[in-house]
C-alpha cells in the first residue's frame, strides 16, 4: 500500500483517474459473530471491511469528497448487509469503487490505482509485489516489496510512535474521518 502511494505522490501513475479495492470473500460465519449484529456493530460489510477501504483510499488517493453506497442483505439471521460497494470520488476528482462481502463464493483482496500515466496493482494474495504497467506498454513491470507482517507490524510502529521515534502512518483523526465516511452510507 506504501508502493501504490509512492507511485501517486512520484507522478509515475500521472494524475489518479479510477482506483478499485475489494475485500470480498466467503466468510458464512459471520452470520454467528458479532459483525452481523447491527446493535454491536453499527453495520455490515461496510462497517467491517470498508472502513479499512476507506483508510486506504484516503492514504493513497487524498480526501475522500463525495460517497454512496449500494448495500445487498442475503444471510438469514443478520440485520445487516452482507454485501457492499461503496463509491467515492476524491477532492482532486479520482472516483473509487471499494466492494466488499462476506458472501462472495470465490473472494479477491487487492488494490488497483489507475493513473493517466498507467496502472498499479496489489494483490494480497501475492503480498511481496506490486505491478505497473505504463500507459502505452503492453508488459506488466514487477515491483518487488517486503511483505507485511501485518498487525505486527502495525502495533510495533505504534508504540515507535509513543516513544518518538517514527511519526504515525494514520491519525485518530483518519479513523474518525473513515467513520464519519460509513455512517454517511447508512
Amino acid at each position: 500500500i506504501q508502493k501504490l502511494r509512492e507511485l501517486v505522490q512520484d507522478g509515475t501513475l500521472g494524475p489518479v483517474v479510477l482506483y478499485q479495492n475489494a475485500f470480498t470473500g466467503p466468510a458464512f460465519q459471520m452470520k454467528d459473530r458479532w459483525f452481523s449484529k447491527k446493535a454491536i456493530s453499527g453495520g455490515g460489510t461496510l462497517m467491517d471491511t470498508s472502513i479499512h477501504s476507506v483508510d486506504i483510499f484516503r492514504f493513497i488517493v487524498g480526501e475522500i469528497a463525495e460517497q454512496r453506497a449500494l448495500t445487498a442483505h442475503h444471510l438469514e439471521g443478520t440485520d445487516v448487509e452482507d454485501a457492499s460497494m461503496l463509491l467515492v470520488k476524491s477532492e482532486s476528482g479520482a472516483i473509487g469503487c471499494l466492494s466488499a462481502s462476506w458472501v462472495a463464493g470465490d473472494g479477491q483482496s487487492f488494490v488497483e490505482v489507475v493513473g493517466q500515466n498507467g496502472r498499479a496493482l496489489f494483490d494480497y494474495t501475492v503480498g511481496d509485489q506490486v505491478r505497473l504497467r505504463r500507459r502505452g506498454e503492453k508488459e506488466w513491470e514487477i515491483i518487488e516489496v517486503r511483505p507485511s507482517a501485518g498487525f505486527v507490524e502495525e502495533i510495533e510502529r505504534f508504540l515507535a510512535a509513543i516513544r518518538g521515534e517514527q511519526e504515525l502512518l494514520v491519525t485518530a483523526q483518519d479513523g474518525l474521518r473513515a467513520l464519519e465516511i460509513v455512517q454517511s452510507c447508512y
